[in-house]
């Protein structure tokens, strides 16, 4: 990365750090020194900060140097002060000095000489005393609490990883070596266009345009690497049935001809492209990364997130027309966010020992669930669209969950179902017209329905049944074919 920073930055990639264990990529332009906003990939609150301009960084650094060069002075006089013992007092007030100095001296010094370029939040702590705090964050990787720009407390860090390109008057400073744009046309050959992907170096750029391209993209190892199209609907990957060696997790292993393969990477986004034709369409295996305005269709199974280190945000994407839409499975974790899941021969969103948040997803129309979460998965379920699937709207077996304020219509089961020693808090739900109960729960304790509204199901409003318990206040249940409410 280059030292220096140029009056005008085109495009600034930031990691952003969320919480203490997450982080991704965020893009920013930069026209001059004055505060830009980033959206973080995880929370999508938009954070404001403040970039340095070339001559004020180096003033900067020189101050920074010189301060923390001041308090190694004091750090020297105190120990003076100790070993000579004017008085005890003043021996003991030394003692308690050192480290206070230290305290000041540590960040600024290092700061000073290695140069390293820090981003500065906007809101952050300004207290004196505290202001290290900061420092120390950037230098431990750790995380740091601010206020976002919209007044909420959150815990994010950013920090420069790369430049695009960078210019100062009439000169331009070409971008380092490891970073880079790979442009790719239809008119490419296959092992071409393969090659130019898995060769791809971190903190890279691959843009595909307008075309069909067959072939079976890879990504192993990297690191913030973006693959763009220029519109689902535009840019078509289909596969060309070459099978990719898989690594081992559980459910997957061998090879398969999957359409865009990740393993080991981290933060890797694919954006506004469509994935077809294969065994997956895009399956992610221990890594961690974004999928947003994707397709998957066509494929044996849509989008996939697998092994323990694998973390994935999927939002305002389509899949449809697979034998599952999306699919969490061995301890993986995601957000899957705005997707429209529908016409799959089997479940809509599957999450099976995994962690999920499901959000403000339209599934209809599968084959089979439209949201299962299963064999000791955890999932938070709000504000989605359940509609016309052929089993259960929503179905929680041996796992525990949040569901509220779903609208389960028209399933060829219950709306909502709870299994095998379940446990769900389920409020505010619309469940109409579903052949079964609205919501049912069988062989499960510790469940609280509260408030949902249940309304022309073939059975019940809500069936409690088969030594299971449940906290029941507040609903509107009517008009069921069976019976309102049927407990045990």
């Amino acid at each position: 990365m280059p030292d220096v920073i140029g009056e005008k930055v085109k495009t600034e990639y930031v990691v952003v750090k969320h919480g203490y264990f997450q982080e991704g990529q965020a893009a920013i332009s930069i026209d001059d020194d004055s505060k830009h906003e980033v959206i973080c990939p995880f929370c999508r609150k938009k954070i404001s900060i403040n970039l340095i301009r070339r001559g004020k960084f180096k003033l900067y650094r020189f101050l920074t140097l010189l301060y923390g060069v001041l308090h190694i002075l004091l750090v020297i006089f105190s120990y003076i002060l100790i070993v000579v013992g004017l008085h005890p007092v003043i021996t003991i007030a030394n003692v308690l000095l050192i480290p206070f100095h230290l305290w000041f001296a540590i960040p600024w010094l290092y700061y000073g000489l290695f140069k390293n370029l820090v981003i500065m939040p906007e809101g952050i702590s300004s207290s004196w005393f505290w202001k290290p705090i900061e420092y120390y964050a950037y230098m431990f990787n750790l995380s740091y609490h601010w206020n976002d720009s919209t007044g909420d407390s959150n815990s994010h860090m950013l920090k420069l990883i790369t430049k695009r390109a960078i210019t100062s008057g009439s000169k331009t400073q070409e971008l380092p070596s490891e970073s880079t744009i790979v442009e790719i046309t239809p008119d490419m050959s296959a092992d071409k266009v393969e090659a130019l992907v898995r060769n791809v170096h971190d903190n890279s750029e691959v843009i595909f345009s307008e075309g069909l391209f067959e072939v079976n993209l890879e990504v192993k190892g990297k690191k913030n690497v973006t693959i763009r199209g220029l519109g689902a609907e535009k840019t078509i990957i289909h596969s060309r049935g070459r099978a990719l060696k898989l690594q081992d997790v559980k459910f997957v292993k061998g090879e398969q001809a999957v359409v865009i393969y990740l393993e080991n990477s981290k933060w890797i986004k694919l954006e506004n492209l469509s994935a077809e034709g294969g065994e997956h369409g895009i399956l992610w295996i221990n890594s961690k990364g974004f999928v947003e305005g994707c397709h998957s269709r066509d494929n044996i199974k849509g989008i996939g997130i697998g092994g323990i280190a694998s973390q994935l945000d999927v939002r305002n994407s389509k899949s449809q027309r697979n034998s599952q839409g999306i699919v969490l499975f061995a301890d993986s974790s995601g957000e899957i966010v705005g997707n429209d899941v529908l016409s799959n021969k089997g479940k809509g969103i599957n999450i099976h020992s995994s962690i999920a948040t499901i959000n403000k997803n339209r599934i209809y129309d599968n084959s089979e669930e439209g949201i299962h979460l299963g064999r000791g998965s955890n999932g938070t379920i709000t504000k989605n669209e359940s509609l016309r699937n052929g089993d259960e709207g929503i179905n929680i077996v041996k796992s525990s969950g949040t569901i509220v304020g779903n609208t389960c219509d028209g399933n060829g089961s219950h709306g909502i179902a709870l299994n095998d020693e379940s446990s769900a808090t389920i409020e505010n739900n619309s469940c109409t017209s579903n052949i079964g109960s609205g919501i049912a729960v069988f062989w499960s304790q510790s469940n609280s329905i509260e408030d949902n509204c249940s309304s022309n199901n073939t059975l019940y409003g809500i069936c409690v049944a088969a030594n299971s318990a449940a906290e029941l206040g507040g609903n509107d249940v009517k008009g069921n074919k069976k019976g309102e409410i049927y407990q045990e």
